[in-house]
């Protein structure tokens, strides 16, 4: 039996199936999805909670899984709270300040209302930024939202139905399976490394796979002559502790670095230029 190509087409317009779903569509490649990749450690980092819902047929609380990933190094800090607000939301923040090893100079959220006005402007007291995505469009978060997949397949999955009803418990576990994502995962997106690396790999400014037309809200590193007069000041931060022990900030060496990255970057008293890796001393013309 042979149909012809037209004959199978009439057949799928009579059951309203000639046209494919918008997500298959040929879509020309300035209006298609562009992945993106920030090429400085605590450029960005991307905030986002995930609801635990407990067992059927269990009388387990609810708890919310509040996940931050640095978009350059994949780098994650986790923690469970047993409610979601601001409250929550802001002591998630300040812990995550705390856990990760580079300078945070913003967080990237969805606009839920654990992260309204008293979150942003938490963010800005601390000297970070704090960017929401357009709403409706959660592959601004993918980096977040994939992980969240694989702790739903490699974590919660391996549990065996253990029912956890005590949050503290909860962060035990969670803090041993941060530790095997840091440490000892290897990630495709890195090529197989595992997001902890050594501060020299973090800072090596490297080109992402796959990636084309970045967008990125500020970058001192990158192609070409950086348009902000402030970006084109010669950084010289690390290359000072290359070899030996990094000599301590001074007062002189905190304002230079304050002038060049604004008053979100706070240099700690007594800090060592090591501690901020994340800035690489950069070739270019000073400003006069």
């Amino acid at each position: 039996m042979r149909i012809s190509a037209s004959g199978i087409w009439r057949i799928l317009k009579r059951l309203e199936l000639n046209r494919l779903p918008s997500s298959q569509r040929y879509k020309r490649l300035d209006k298609r999805w562009q992945r993106y990749e920030k090429q400085l450690p605590g450029h960005q980092v991307q905030i986002d909670v995930e609801f635990i819902a407990p067992l059927k047929g269990t009388v387990a609380k609810k708890y919310y899984q509040f996940t931050a990933i640095d978009d350059c190094t994949r780098l994650r800090v986790l923690r469970i709270y047993p409610a979601l607000n601001q409250k929550t939301a802001i002591q998630f923040a300040d812990y995550v300040l705390q856990r990760l090893p580079l300078v945070v100079q913003a967080i990237q959220t969805d606009n839920g209302p654990e992260f309204g006005s008293s979150f942003h402007y938490h963010l800005l007291d601390k000297g970070v930024g704090h960017v929401y995505i357009k709403p409706r469009t959660p592959r601004l978060k993918g980096k977040v939202e994939r992980s969240h997949r694989i702790d739903a397949e490699e974590f919660y999955r391996l549990l065996d139905g253990a029912v956890i009803d005590d949050a503290k418990v909860f962060n035990n576990k969670l803090q041993e399976w941060e530790d095997y994502y840091n440490y000892h995962r290897p990630h495709g997106g890195l090529g197989g490394q595992t997001p902890h690396r050594t501060p020299t790999d973090q800072t090596q400014t490297k080109p992402a796979r796959g990636v084309t037309r970045q967008r990125q809200l500020h970058t001192i590193v990158g192609r070409g002559t950086p348009r902000s007069p402030r970006a084109r000041l010669s950084l010289v931060v690390v290359a000072l502790g290359i070899q030996g022990t990094a000599p301590p900030i001074t007062p002189c060496a905190d304002r230079l670095v304050r002038s060049v990255t604004g008053p979100a970057i706070a240099c700690r008293a007594g800090a060592s230029w090591s501690q901020l890796y994340p800035y690489r001393a950069v070739s270019g013309p000073a400003v006069t």
